[in-house]
């Protein structure tokens, strides 16, 4: 941290409106929660929550009320101030001071401006000049930050917090950060904190694991284990889970799957094979690349070629600039039915048992071919290829 610790109990208020402040409030909060004097400590004195706190309407009554005490309750019927009362008014004023003190020392020097507008408008009373802040340096959170924060919270995984033993604590960890930025009316719930860990652990990390974690976001209330008062417990699920995956990291059993839920890929492999079984696509059992990753099949030149359609003539196995098809010569449908019909027949009669060299082989190249004949050639070529 930035600040001096011996000196101060949480970070400075530096004087920026909005997240710092946020900030701040949640840090000096935190830091004297346990400071009681009397029958309160300064932070309920801060909120204004401690039995004579600032006046406000009883919702149920038309009658004021000190911190949600009535206000008649500090009072005799001869209108003096009860002797219990006095001594809860006391308290009041006695954390108000103090509270004020520690107010002003937490906020920076450099604040000129904000330490004289509390001095001068709330004196030693460290509530009032807290709610002054507050209307200071509060800022609502807009409906498109909101957005972002619920982005930035769908986004976390495993993967962006790191495969290592300590994985489910960093990610709770990291969670609480998130949540952290949020106002505190918006923040995310314990069991949207709980099941958002749950559904990090997928099957492509650990199986038996994300089986677990599945049954107990479908589990009723009931029989929920991590469960308490209500809600779902995240202290209980680090508790529980965190040295589960610490045994199965150490075991080796725990996965670390790539971006998207993809595994690790070379050049020719197709992502997903693995999980669309596309047989068509993969290595055969008995190929050099079988046990590992699924491969494309990878074509020869030669192959490639072969493979290849001409846009002048339409035929396959040769490319333009190397077709026979003299120029002055353009192919009808006619011409395709008829290399067609003529190749059937020449298949038909090598099939009789004659043997190889029964096939009638049209001449490769050469002037004055019907344009049927170099088709012909084409199909020919790559049907014996």
């Amino acid at each position: 941290d930035d600040y001096d610790s011996r000196k101060y109990r949480c970070r400075p208020f530096d004087g920026t409106p909005g997240r710092s402040f946020e900030l701040f409030c949640r840090d000096f909060g935190n830091a004297f929660s346990r400071d009681y004097i009397g029958d309160a400590d300064l932070t309920t004195c801060m909120l204004g929550l401690d039995v004579g706190g600032y006046l406000e309407q009883d919702p149920n009554t038309d009658r004021a009320v000190f911190g949600g005490i009535p206000m008649f309750q500090f009072y005799n019927a001869d209108g003096s101030i009860r002797t219990a009362a006095r001594q809860q008014l006391n308290d009041h004023i006695k954390r108000k001071r103090i509270l004020f003190s520690y107010l002003m020392e937490h906020i920076s020097n450099s604040n000129i401006n904000i330490r004289e507008m509390l001095t001068s408008q709330a004196p030693h009373d460290g509530a009032k000049a807290y709610r002054i802040l507050y209307q200071q340096c509060h800022q609502d959170v807009d409906d498109l930050t909101l957005m972002e924060h619920d982005v930035e919270w769908d986004s976390v995984s495993l993967l962006t917090i790191g495969i290592n033993e300590h994985s489910i604590t960093n990610l709770i960890a990291h969670l609480h950060s998130l949540n952290a930025k949020r106002p505190s009316n918006k923040q995310k719930t314990n069991d949207q904190l709980v099941i958002k860990v749950l559904s990090c652990i997928t099957s492509d990390i650990s199986e038996s694991l994300a089986h677990k974690c599945q049954e107990e976001i479908a589990a009723p209330p009931s029989q929920r284990k991590y469960w308490t008062d209500n809600e779902r417990d995240a202290i209980k699920l680090k508790a529980d889970l965190q040295p589960l995956w610490k045994i199965k990291f150490n075991q080796g059993a725990i996965s670390t799957p790539k971006e998207g839920g993809r595994r690790a890929t070379g050049g020719g492999v197709r992502p997903d094979a693995s999980y669309l079984k596309d047989t068509a696509l993969v290595a055969k059992p008995d190929s050099p690349a079988h046990g590992h990753q699924p491969q494309r099949a990878v074509l020869t030149s030669g192959q490639a070629l072969k493979a290849a359609r001409c846009y002048r003539c339409q035929g396959s196995g040769h490319q333009a600039n190397v077709c026979p098809t003299p120029a002055d010569h353009s192919v009808t449908i006619h011409d395709w039915i008829a290399a067609l019909q003529s190749h059937t027949a020449a298949r038909a009669k090598g099939s009789r048992g004659k043997g190889k060299g029964s096939h009638s082989q049209p001449a490769k190249q050469g002037r004055g071919r019907s344009n049927s004949a170099y088709i012909l050639s084409d199909v020919t070529e790559a049907d014996n290829s």
